[in-house]
């Protein structure tokens, strides 16, 4: 079955325009376009104060050459406190899905901003970790 509209269900979980964005960044760079686009990318020192290998969303110059991230001003206290905290979050993700460290993986959701709460991270660790057990081998070494 070819689809021309995005499915119902996609619509309300979000990301039904990534494809559409993909493209214009694809065309951008083919065609050397030099457009701006918002991406996730290392920043390179465009933040100041962030370490430059962290991998931010920024406004970027797209074109032949690839992704130019464009200069920012430093971060008001409460972005930049929400920012160290989502990337702390992202950190620990890593280092459990690559170590299979279940500490780590219990820190990380913790320190998830929309995460569950203390009381209840540990079953939902659990149930997680099970439910995508096939997926997450290291977990279960």
């Amino acid at each position: 079955m070819q689809r021309t509209e995005p499915p119902p269900g996609l619509m309300k979980r979000g990301g039904a325009y990534y494809s559409t964005v993909a493209t214009q960044i694809i065309n951008s760079h083919y065609n050397n376009l030099s457009e701006i686009h918002i991406a996730n990318v290392p920043h390179r020192g465009a933040v100041p104060g962030w370490p430059a290998d962290w991998v931010l969303e920024l406004p970027c110059r797209v074109d032949r050459l690839g992704f130019r991230t464009l200069r920012a001003a430093p971060l008001p206290p409460a972005e930049a406190g929400l920012l160290a905290h989502v990337k702390a979050y992202e950190l620990l993700t890593v280092e459990a899905a690559v170590r299979g460290d279940r500490g780590a993986a219990f820190q990380a959701m913790l320190a998830n901003p929309i995460g569950p709460a203390l009381e209840n991270v540990q079953t939902v660790l659990d149930d997680l970790l099970l439910t995508h057990k096939a997926h997450l081998p290291l977990f279960w070494e």
